[in-house]
């Protein structure tokens, strides 16, 4: 990145980007170089991993497809292995390498899914000669004219229309969707393409394309989803200039997606946002359509004007000689603005058409480019609910308000991590003190715990018995001058005689209470403690009994 000073005194007088792009050109720079370290770092370790190998073989040739695998996978220049194979005194296979690249080309073309529904029309010439008009900038509905139309596939077929309202997908914004209808057939638009200045439209429909060639049809599109993909777009031009406010003017577009149900904006920057950095970038998009800022569009300007404008070109990008300027705030070209493009998109006459702005996440979409995706007006408000509706389920779950459940969950975690507290506590005072005996057949374990609860002694029963099928296990709790019987007994042990629930009823009389359960489950209770040994040597008695 340092060579780009030196760059720009050489070529900045015919290259004049060198000069607009500064920023962002040294920022990309920067990142690119910063990630081809970190492959040459991983991919020399690999590769002395692999060369260590051939080594072992007696070989002195490194296979083409591991060559290959090290740039295909990690990205490790094939150069660069030639040149540290050699310095090794290694050879590399470079007809294997092009033959396992050739393979790798031919299944990415074959996999591309380029054929499409259009049946490959490479020009809108070809379906018809004469050019759509576009109106869709100012009406969502024309009385038109069919001027081509042939099959693309059982129950669908393409369209091309004199005059039409449909925007065709263009520059990140998905096409328009609706319905062109005729005397005797109405069909459904569901995309558009635009080729060689036709306006190509996929319908669905059971309808004879040569039979319409020529009708008179009501073209309208869907007006909702349209209002829905114009909030999403001119958001993205709102957030453009929000990043470039909060993170530096090295931001530059990227990529974009406008749909109607969120938009997805791909821009410059080599590190991952802040929650602060994020939080600034939604106020500053949200305080600009609160103040329902005018939207200004400006035709058919010289792209010099344009320039001279100050209006942003996406960098790379290709531009007619005459171009589109979209504005946002300001009342001329000369006065400051929030936001100044080039643009082909149709957007919101008032930045407050947009409602709520939120950002619903922000990602790497690829080296030195981040992706933020976000949600307006509908799409916000059914985000909202979402969110709402997810606070009160856990609320119900956490049995709180929804205002209530923060506190809720604090408590919850802290009574989480009292009760590991208390386990753990068990484990270390159960270590040692678990007094096993045989008794006919079977095990007779006993452990008493102090401060306990009966549900802590229920687990340290399970303990106890898992993985000992031949035992039974009780577990004494003195707490509060009261005693707690609980017992489990193995499969086997029950099935040599073993009852859990006589056994702890013996017990807790002794201990003067009372109690019962399963064969192979039972808890009991009483009210001397100073009777626990006594109730446990009546448990080893009545045990004997039962397995004698």
């Amino acid at each position: 990145h340092k060579a780009y000073d030196g760059v720009v005194r050489a070529l900045g007088d015919h290259y004049f980007e060198l000069h607009e792009r500064r920023e962002v050109i040294q920022e990309t720079l920067k990142n690119e170089e910063e990630q081809f370290r970190r492959t040459l770092e991983q991919g020399t370790e690999i590769l002395a991993e692999e060369l260590a190998a051939v080594r072992k073989s007696r070989n002195k040739t490194l296979s083409g497809e591991s060559a290959f695998r090290l740039y295909d996978t990690f990205g490790f220049p094939f150069e660069v292995t030639l040149e540290i194979a050699s310095e090794q005194g290694f050879k590399v296979d470079y007809e294997g390498y092009l033959a396992a690249l050739t393979e790798a080309q031919e299944r990415s073309r074959s996999g591309s899914g380029m054929d499409t529904v259009y049946g490959g029309v490479d020009s809108g010439k070809a379906l018809v000669n004469v050019p759509s008009e576009f109106t869709g900038y100012a009406s969502t509905h024309e009385r038109t004219t069919v001027t081509g139309a042939r099959a693309a596939g059982e129950g669908t077929l393409i369209v091309a229309l004199d005059v039409t309202p449909f925007y065709a997908e263009s520059g990140g914004q998905v096409a328009d969707t609706g319905t062109i209808k005729g005397k005797d057939f109405e069909l459904k638009v569901v995309d558009v393409q635009k080729r060689d200045g036709v306006f190509v439209h996929l319908c669905e429909g059971d309808v004879d394309p040569e039979a319409i060639k020529g009708q008179n049809v009501d073209a309208q599109v869907d007006e909702k989803r349209r209002k829905d993909i114009v909030r999403n777009h001119t958001a993205t031009h709102l957030l453009h200039a929000a990043l470039r406010e909060v993170l530096g003017t090295h931001v530059t577009q990227a990529g974009s997606l406008v749909a109607p149900d969120h938009l997805r904006f791909d821009f410059t920057h080599g590190h991952a946002l802040t929650e602060n950095e994020i939080a600034s970038v939604e106020r500053i998009v949200n305080e600009r359509t609160l103040g329902a800022q005018p939207m200004h569009i400006y035709e058919d300007v010289p792209l010099p004007d344009a320039r001279e404008m100050g209006a942003m070109a996406l960098f790379g990008e290709k531009y007619a000689d005459r171009v589109r300027v979209v504005q946002v705030g300001g009342m001329k070209p000369s006065e400051l603005s929030f936001s100044r493009e080039l643009c082909g998109g149709i957007h919101v006459g008032n930045t407050g058409e947009i409602g709520l702005f939120k950002i619903v996440s922000e990602s790497s979409a690829a080296s030195g480019v981040r992706r933020i995706e976000a949600v307006t007006g509908h799409g916000a408000y059914n985000w909202a609910q979402e969110q709402r509706n997810v606070i009160e389920a856990a609320s119900v779950l956490l049995k709180s308000s929804p205002n209530e459940l923060l506190r809720s969950v604090e408590k919850t975690l802290e009574n989480l991590k009292e009760e590991k507290r208390k386990r753990e506590r068990l484990a270390a005072q159960g270590g040692g003190q678990t007094q096993v005996d045989s008794v006919g057949e079977v095990q007779f374990a006993v452990e008493k715990l102090e401060d306990a609860e009966p549900k802590d002694a229920q687990l340290v029963a399970d303990r106890l018995v898992d993985g000992q099928p031949d035992r039974v296990a009780v577990v004494t709790v003195a707490a509060d001058g009261k005693l707690t019987f609980v017992c489990k007994v193995g499969d086997n042990a029950k099935a040599k005689g073993a009852h859990a629930g006589n056994l702890v009823k013996a017990m807790a009389v002794v201990a003067g209470g009372g109690g019962g359960g399963r064969p192979d489950f039972a808890t009991a209770g009483g009210k001397d403690p100073g009777k626990l040994d006594e109730a446990i040597a009546k448990g080893r008695e009545v045990l004997a009994s039962q397995v004698g």
